[in-house]
């Protein structure tokens, strides 16, 4: 009796790859600059500092304010960072791109058999309308997130309930972030983690602790590891369908 290298049994579930979409695919400091950009406007100004993805966590928002208002003692600063959190939380937010290449990364580790699995801390509404912007609804196979919005702090406690509810087992995941204590969480489920330099963790953090399983430097890294992950996941289905043939 012998068993094909197709046999039900011998084949591995579908990598599932598990991300906050928006964080780490999202040119996020686009819809920073669309919001900032329309509180100058409200005061008659223009402003365009070239605020880019490192900005976002070295910069504050009063500072930008400051310099939108030419004054830190201007008393209007409360109501306009009023105005930045409105025009961003309803506009701007949904009209930041991907970032360069994403889609086609996105595409291509899909095309490769993988599932792509979103988890935000948003809430469905703003997590449902953001997939629809960026044009991803037919790449995600699911989007999982709380019945109302939480903080993106909780977004590791997330994760973890997530994959604890999945039926697949831990090693059929792969979790893809730039937060720390996301990677932390999904290794202490025995989930391997891919560390990427998206610059919410300084990267000689990410390359000095052992948890993940790499470390990505680019989106385009990133792809390229998973690529590599799923042709050894092919490899070891053949070899185990291959042993299981010889022992019958």
């Amino acid at each position: 009796m012998s068993l094909s290298s197709s046999s039900p049994h011998l084949q591995p579930p579908p990598l599932a790859v598990v991300c906050d979409i928006e964080s780490l695919f999202v040119d996020r400091a686009a819809g920073v600059r669309l919001a900032l950009d329309a509180v100058a406007r409200s005061r008659g100004r223009r402003w365009r500092s070239a605020i880019d993805g490192s900005d976002l966590h070295q910069r504050s928002l009063s500072e930008c304010l400051v310099e939108i208002a030419g004054d830190e003692a201007d008393p209007a600063l409360p109501a306009l960072a009023e105005r930045y959190w409105c025009e961003y939380t309803r506009h701007a937010r949904f009209a930041a791109p991907l970032h360069r290449d994403a889609r086609a990364i996105i595409e291509r580790v899909a095309d490769l058999g993988a599932e792509w699995h979103f988890v935000s801390t948003d809430g469905p509404e703003v997590a449902t309308r953001l997939v629809r912007a960026l044009g991803l609804a037919g790449q995600l196979s699911t989007v999982y997130t709380p019945q109302a919005g939480i903080c993106r702090r909780a977004r590791s406690a997330l994760v973890e309930n997530y994959i604890k509810c999945r039926p697949q087992p831990a090693d059929a995941h792969l979790v893809i972030s730039d937060e720390l204590f996301e990677i932390v969480a999904a290794h202490r489920l025995g989930v391997p983690t891919l560390a990427v330099a998206n610059g919410q963790t300084p990267v000689p953090v990410l390359e000095a602790i052992p948890l993940p399983v790499g470390v990505a430097r680019t989106l385009d890294e990133a792809a390229d590891w998973i690529e590599a992950q799923l042709l050894a996941r092919d490899c070891l289905a053949a070899s185990a369908a291959r042993q299981q043939a010889r022992l019958h």
